[in-house]
């Protein structure tokens, strides 16, 4: 079983970012706001890959919006308040399947050190993550999601055949890829949809 975290395992909450930062941008107004988030969010992959330091993001975030007046230390503190809290309806899946004993369980994130490192200072996420007999975190191997590079990576520490997999994401854009080497893939709506779709695999969870 391999999980997603943002947006599956950990709720996400981009309003500070956007009023601490984007909103500062001279570009903020001149389309959607969520059009903005997903124009800029872009420029994350190359540091959720783990090719640029934190002083090059930075700069490349403030150059790329087009702000002088934030500070790094600012920037982080808003970039980081992304991720919020964990998903304790998804969590307490997880620990049912875990308590199934049949399944390994991993986490596959597009993930910076920032966000981690922010993440790991709380307690909350220290005890969730544990429920996890994988980490595979985009930036400490240099590939993230969609790539077919990074699904191939993630069977060969399933240490299984793609087709024994089953990959949840809440983003459909990572779901196919991984479809199409074989793995069984679950698009992360909601609590509802997810045990429907696990039961379709013959995955019971115990009430």
């Amino acid at each position: 079983m391999v999980f997603d975290l943002g947006g599956v395992v950990v709720e996400l909450d981009f309003r500070t970012f956007v009023d601490k930062v984007l909103s500062k941008s001279p570009y903020y107004n001149h389309v959607s706001e969520s059009s903005f988030l997903k124009e800029f969010w872009k420029e994350v992959e190359i540091f959720d890959k783990g090719l640029i330091s934190e002083e090059e993001f930075y700069r490349l975030a403030c150059n790329k919006l087009n702000v002088s007046n934030i500070s790094k230390i600012e920037f982080y503190e808003a970039f980081n308040s992304v991720m919020t809290r964990g998903n304790q309806e998804v969590i307490d899946v997880i620990k049912k399947l875990r308590a199934l004993n049949r399944f390994k369980i991993i986490a596959l994130s597009n993930v910076n050190k920032t966000h981690i490192d922010h993440a790991l200072q709380k307690k909350e996420f220290l005890v969730f993550l544990k429920l996890f007999d994988e980490l595979i975190f985009s930036y400490e191997i240099h590939m993230i999601k969609p790539e077919p590079e990074i699904f191939l990576y993630t069977i060969k520490k399933a240490q299984c055949r793609p087709e024994e997999i089953v990959f949840i994401d809440d983003n459909l854009s990572n779901v196919n890829p991984a479809r199409k080497l074989g793995i069984s893939g679950i698009h992360f709506t909601n609590l509802k949809n997810l045990i429907e779709e696990l039961k379709k695999l013959g995955i019971q969870l115990n009430e």
